[in-house]
């Protein structure tokens, strides 16, 4: 039998569940940027308003475990 152009294979794709909606690398980035940038904001505006700089260091704190927690996910979902 001559079959000419291309063949395609008729079994079901399997559908990985994990890939809908966010993965937990990916939102555990998104909170680390923005505490980032919350304590970056908190370190720019010193100058103006002395009581945030008192929650710089908190968020500075804040900041370090979130990158702690996302880079242990970024991690475990590569290698498992």
């Amino acid at each position: 039998r001559n079959v000419t152009g291309v063949q395609t294979c008729a079994l079901p794709i399997s559908h990985n569940e994990a890939e809908e909606g966010f993965s937990p690398v990916l939102l555990m980035g998104i909170f680390t940027a923005l505490s980032m940038l919350l304590t970056v904001s908190f370190a720019l505006l010193r100058t103006k308003i002395k009581l945030w700089m008192k929650y710089h260091k908190v968020f500075a704190y804040i900041t370090i475990s979130l990158m702690i927690i996302h880079s242990s996910l970024a991690v475990y979902e590569h290698f498992f």
